[in-house]
Order: structure tokens, then sequence, then C-alpha cells
């Protein structure tokens, strides 16, 4: 997928909130400003060079003590895997020279699923992310390759049981699925 400019997300609303810097006194030596949105829960954007490169939201806290989960999980040796490699990334930029700039979008509406408010920030989070494909989104391939060797116990068992629609409902396209059953198949003939 072509990278992504900032500007695909200004029509969304998407503002300059701040940026990342170095800071060497720090323990994981990067830290940041907020001009915008410190206390509220946010959609941000991480851009370097003017190419989006990461898209997060504040789940349960606040911008600022998001933000500070990066600034210190770069310091961290253990845990927190996605804001340590994203703190990592962002203190590779810091120090090749690159500019960080932070991002945000504040949903000012609020929408209702019947008597049910639906959550913005959470609900925009994937849209996003599929709209800027960014390149700090993707897990690594380990990380990808273990979490299907977890899952895929599971994933036999809805085969064996023909509960396709489960599978599809999961994300899965007919050619996985396939090989999932071709794969049930193989191990129902050998018992």
């Amino acid at each position: 997928m072509a990278k992504v400019s900032k500007t695909t997300l200004t029509p969304y609303g998407f503002a300059e909130a701040g940026r990342w810097f170095l800071k060497e006194s720090l323990k994981g030596g990067i830290s940041f400003t907020l001009e915008r949105f410190p206390m509220e829960r946010v959609i941000y954007a991480f851009v370097v060079d003017g190419e989006v490169k990461y898209v997060g939201v504040c789940r349960e806290q606040d911008f600022k003590t998001r933000m500070k989960d990066y600034q210190y999980q770069g310091a961290q040796e253990k845990g927190g895997s996605t804001n340590k490699r994203v703190a990592a990334r962002i203190k590779e930029c810091l120090q090749a020279g690159q500019g960080v700039e932070i991002l945000a979008l504040k949903p000012d509406k609020k929408l209702m699923f019947h008597d049910l408010e639906i959550d913005l920030v959470t609900g925009l989070e994937r849209p996003l992310i599929a709209l800027c494909d960014p390149d700090w989104n993707k897990e690594p391939e380990r990380t990808r390759q273990r979490r299907m060797r977890q899952a895929l116990p599971g994933l036999m068992r809805l085969a064996h049981n023909g509960d396709l629609e489960s599978l599809r409902r999961l994300g899965l396209e007919e050619p996985q699925i396939q090989l999932l059953l071709e794969s049930d198949a193989r191990a129902s003939s050998k018992q």
C-alpha cells in the first residue's frame, strides 16, 4: 500500500497535538509535549516526515497518561510489547534526525444504537488503521505466528465441528477456512 500522508487524516478532524523529542536524562530517552487534549480520551496518530506511522487510542486513560505509557515503556525491559516496540521506533526516528509529530482527534459527536452510546474513540481505531495501513501498527511476524499457533487448536475445533460461520466472523477468508478443513480431514483420516 502507498504511504499515507497526514493530510489524509485532516478531513476526519485530526489536528496537530504535540511532538516527541529526545531527552537523554530520562531512562527511556524520549519525551513529548502536548498542546491539545491532554486530559481527554482521543484517537492519535504518530507522523514521521509527513507519513502516518501509527494510529492508536486512549482506551481507559487520558491522552497525557497514554503518551507516558510510551515514554516510560522505552525504559522497560519486560512487558507492554506494543508500547515498547512503538517507543523504540519513535526513538530511532528521533536519533536519525526525523521529527515525530503527534496528531489527535477528539470526536465531538455522540452516536447511539437504540439506548446504547457508541464509543467513537475505540470504534474508529480499526477503520482508521485500515485506511492508513501504518507500518508501526503491524505485528512482527514472529508475534503473528505465535498467536496463530495459540489460536490453531480452537480454529481446528471449529472446522472439525463444521462451524464455518464462526470462522468467518473471526475474519478468516475462504482459502484459510478451506486449509483448516483439509487439515482436519487429513488428521481424521490418520485416526
